[in-house]
């Protein structure tokens, strides 16, 4: 009989553990992208438990265009940026426990946005925290910084809510990110909502046309720009005076670890 008792507590441990575990909690952040003078807002949602995560845009009702101007001498002078208009959204998943992240991205080709699941190691940013404390929405906040990809963070996390899971692939602190940005802030993410133990379906990998590694994404996005400027060049008439002032893309990943490696 006592033998029956402690394997039923043993068995209402390991639900209340696992329960815990699968316990689904969201995270809203406003990202602001910054394109020279201009900047590009998004609404995400992350998505999380203690496994896992899923940070996915919000549709938006209207998606911007290319701008093109025609001086006096009938120039075209052209300022693009990549913003593509597609039926899915950015999204990026992660999972603690494979140690890897998954995200659909979105590449040019052919005049058109085709969306590709793009597959890495997790490689957290190297955090230093500070002693630097202060209160953002009501959380007790604490700095800390990195470097990552290219860019210089500073970020403001919240102990109130353990977690090591963070907007985009920022993880790796011992609480939840309220604010962060890189230090020109050309990337700034701001908490602006959270709930605890949320209905979601299902945090799992998104769906895309094609799939690829990292380092293959990495290497057709370099090429991205030129296969956009030679598309728009068959569309204007022959003999236009065809030239490109600028292509905004401002990547998040301004480089990766192998190119570091290499020098």
């Amino acid at each position: 009989m006592k033998k029956r008792i402690l394997f039923i507590l043993f068995i209402a441990f390991t639900i209340n553990i696992f329960s815990q575990n699968q316990q689904v909690r969201k995270a809203m952040y406003v990202k602001i992208h910054s394109f020279g003078e201009d900047n590009k807002i998004d609404t995400l949602d992350l998505y999380f438990n203690n496994e896992k995560s899923l940070f996915v845009q919000l549709p938006k009702k209207k998606h911007e265009k290319m701008k093109v101007n025609e001086d006096k001498e009938d120039a075209y002078k052209l300022n693009i940026r990549i913003n593509p208009e597609t039926k899915d959204n950015y999204a990026i998943y992660t999972s603690l426990k494979f140690k890897k992240i998954v995200s659909r991205e979105f590449i040019y080709e052919n005049g058109k946005a085709v969306s590709y699941i793009v597959n890495e190691n997790i490689n957290s940013p190297k955090w230093t925290i500070k002693n630097d404390f202060k209160i953002i929405n009501r959380f007790k906040c604490r700095k800390a910084t990195t470097s990552f990809r290219g860019r210089n963070y500073i970020a403001w996390f919240t102990e109130d809510i353990q977690t090591t899971i963070a907007p985009w692939k920022l993880s790796g602190l011992p609480g939840l990110i309220v604010e962060v940005s890189d230090v020109t802030n050309s990337i700034q993410f701001y908490l602006i909502k959270y709930e605890n133990n949320v209905q979601f379906k299902k945090i799992e990998s998104p769906s895309g046309e094609k799939e690829i590694s990292l380092k293959q994404y990495a290497t057709i996005k370099k090429q991205e720009s030129k296969k956009i400027i030679e598309h728009l060049k068959s569309r204007f008439p022959r003999g236009s005076n065809f030239t490109v002032e600028s292509v905004e893309t401002n990547p998040l990943e301004l480089s990766y670890e192998w190119e570091t490696k290499k020098q």
